[in-house]
């Protein structure tokens, strides 16, 4: 009796994939007796086909939206312990730094019960957002000041207005040009009049305190790109900062964009919401931006704002013009605050000026705005969170910014402060903080409001896991189709993931691509016949695939069916069945296997004995190990090399391709290639 030893005796253990496989041969003299007819090639679609999805934006506008502030210069007088004004108010006179802005002067000198100190009512042009600001180095937090506003004829409650919490750092342009200090503005679209009112003290207010009105403009602003503005000259700073080992900061050019380990979200630009860029140098010194030398963290804000005061994208561009004339014609300084804002819908837009791939220097934390972005969510979140669109937005900001310094996501870091307003932490201080925190970490404010802050922790763990996404592209590009990704693959497939594709869903896409199946075919024939396809080859072989009359991973064994095959083994049936041994299980068949196959050519044919060879239990286990070297650089262990063999054998090759490269261990892998 013949003892059957490897590839047959495995064979046995597979009978069900042995029948399909035995019936499929039976298609081998259709496609594989002679190799293909000449044609030409056509072009292969490439992975990269796709096109990134795009945010579809209002009609476009070229002009800017042009906005208007209005003053209202208010007299506190002094109050006496009696209770008495110490003197009769009297109209203020406006500062020379007050400009053609001045509406009204009005005198606090009206006594409620409850001893607060009110103006007269003033009536104006309609306008959208105020704020109260003050000469800077003064202080108004004894004053309280409230406002109300009438809007279709209703007046509002009274709005405490409370003392802002932002500020710039030490030494820069904003911190020179800043000439008043303000509160966090309002937003009250619609209204057209106004009163304020203060508490009552011994002291009276500062000269030249005002209620500032701001009109946002009317328009529609245009569609969003995804470029940067342009920054024009530059003054490159570094930051002041240390960095701890959580996390490393690249010191980058400041004029040359850093790539990014994430990919790069949707972002309206300024024009998009309608920036009037003349303001930029509305103040002395100012016009060229600011950059630190990297970034290390990000700050999450919110505005502060009613979330039901803006419903719909384009008011909330209004908000953003509305702040943007504040920060700058109010407060003094170069341009917004924020370098990113975001709103309840999803939408990034680019605030500061200067590059949105740069590390412009903000105006958003004092004395940690440097190598910092700042992101501020529309809306007020300390009894509401927001919502699950904004979430995902503020987190995929960030991760594309701090992706391109080396910055992870949920790391600590040590931050170096130099000083600034309304700061926690004194100049010189190194404070121990996450890569990614909320204002109130750093300042004295209730910023992003409780269920804002709550929210990092979400918004943490989104943006790491989406700074994986250019690694893991750059990875399957390299292992499937034998190059680097594309600009436009990776904005394809970064989108297609931060949408919820998953990795073995991305595996399967590119594994269906022109692209791959054409390569697959060139290795086919580069390995089995020692040479490349004859013209038409490729083009022939994805057409036989796509159409499902050959799978992609049995190329090879149709070659090996092939007479050119047949001659390779000397043109003998012994030689034709060692030639198979050593092209499916890597070594020669033994003196039994070559007497055991050899004898069933005559009677089954080539096609049948090479398919009992390719589908045994030991080819399946062979190929299983390959993909193991492929995806993960090493070794099968026996568990899981006997696992996704038994997967192989049952489900064919594609699905342990697409489960070892859609696996946790291949993204830890690529995050330490790439």
């Amino acid at each position: 009796m013949t003892t059957m030893t490897g590839a047959h005796h495995s064979a046995t253990r597979a009978q069900g994939p042995a029948a399909r496989a035995l019936r499929g041969a039976l298609l081998v003299p259709l496609v594989a007796t002679f190799l293909v007819p000449a044609q030409s090639a056509s072009a292969a679609q490439p992975a990269s086909a796709a096109q990134p999805a795009t945010v579809v934006q209002p009609e476009a506008e070229t002009a800017p939206i042009e906005s208007a502030v209005d003053q209202i210069v208010v007299d506190v007088p002094a109050v006496e312990a009696s209770g008495d004004l110490s003197a009769e108010g009297t109209t203020p006179e406006p500062s020379p730094t007050t400009g053609d802005d001045v509406a009204a002067e009005v005198v606090a000198d009206e006594t409620t019960a409850d001893g607060l100190l009110e103006t007269p009512v003033v009536e104006t042009d309609e306008f959208a957002l105020l704020g109260v600001t003050w000469p800077d180095g003064d202080d108004v937090t004894a004053l309280a000041p409230e406002v109300r506003v009438r809007t279709d004829g209703e007046w509002s409650e009274w709005i405490a207005v409370e003392p802002a919490d932002d500020g710039p750092d030490a030494g820069t342009a904003d911190a020179a040009s800043s000439v008043r200090g303000g509160s966090e503005p309002v937003w009250v679209p619609g209204a057209d009049a106004v009163q304020a009112r203060f508490a009552a003290t011994e002291t009276g207010g500062p000269e030249d305190l005002r209620v500032e009105l701001v009109q946002p403009g009317e328009g529609t602003s245009e569609a969003s790109v995804t470029t940067s503005s342009g920054a024009g000259d530059a003054v490159v700073t570094t930051a002041g900062y240390r960095t701890g080992a959580a996390t490393t900061a690249a010191a980058s050019g400041a004029l040359l964009a850093a790539s990014s380990s994430a990919p790069q979200p949707s972002i309206v630009s300024r024009a998009g919401w309608g920036a009037d860029e003349s303001l930029r140098t509305y103040n002395a010194g100012c016009g060229t931006p600011e950059y630190s030398s990297g970034l290390v963290g990000a700050v999450v804000h919110h505005t502060a704002n009613d979330n039901s005061s803006y419903g719909s994208p384009e008011q909330a561009r209004a908000l953003l013009r509305s702040i943007y004339a504040y920060h700058v014609r109010s407060r003094g300084w170069c341009d917004i605050g924020y370098n990113f804002v975001v709103d309840r819908w999803g939408y990034i837009y680019e605030g500061r000026a200067g590059g949105i791939d740069r590390p412009v220097k903000g105006v958003h934390a004092g004395g940690f705005n440097t190598g910092t972005v700042g992101v501020s969510m529309l809306g007020e979140f300390t009894s509401v969170g927001p919502s699950n669109e904004q979430r995902d937005a503020v987190a995929r900001v960030i991760a594309w910014r701090l992706g391109a310094y080396g910055a992870a996501p949920q790391g600590r870091m040590q931050y170096h402060t130099l000083g600034g307003e309304n700061s926690r932490f004194p100049a010189g201080t190194t404070v121990d903080l996450p890569v990614v925190f909320g204002h109130r970490d750093t300042a004295f404010t209730a910023c992003p409001g409780n269920m804002g802050y709550a929210a990092l922790d979400g918004i943490r763990a989104r943006a790491q896991s989406l700074t994986s996404y250019t690694a893991l592209i750059q990875a399957l590009y390299t292992d499937l189709l034998g190059r680097g990704a594309d600009p436009s693959g990776l904005q394809t497939w970064g989108e297609q993931l931060a949408r919820g594709v998953s990795q073995s869903q991305l595996v399967a896409t590119l594994t269906w691509s022109d692209e791959y199946i054409d390569r697959r075919v060139v290795q086919a024939y580069q390995t089995v016949l020692g040479r490349a396809p004859e013209p038409g080859g490729a083009d022939h072989w994805r057409r036989v695939v796509r159409a499902g009359v050959v799978a992609l991973d049995d190329v090879p064994r149709y070659l090996m069916a092939s007479p050119e095959m047949y001659a390779k083994g000397g043109g003998t049936d012994r030689g034709f069945v060692n030639v198979m041994y050593e092209q499916v299980l890597g070594r020669p068949a033994g003196a039994p296997e070559q007497a055991y196959w050899a004898d069933q050519i005559p009677r089954a044919g080539r096609e049948v004995v090479l398919t009992g060879i390719w589908v045994s239990y030991e080819s399946a286990r062979r190929r299983a190990a390959v993909y193991y070297r492929t995806f993960l650089g090493r070794d099968p262990d026996p568990s899981g090399l006997e696992t996704w063999t038994m997967i192989l054998m049952g489900q064919g090759e594609s699905a342990v391709r697409t489960g070892i490269a859609g696996s946790q261990e291949y993204l830890d892998r690529a995050r330490s290639r790439f």
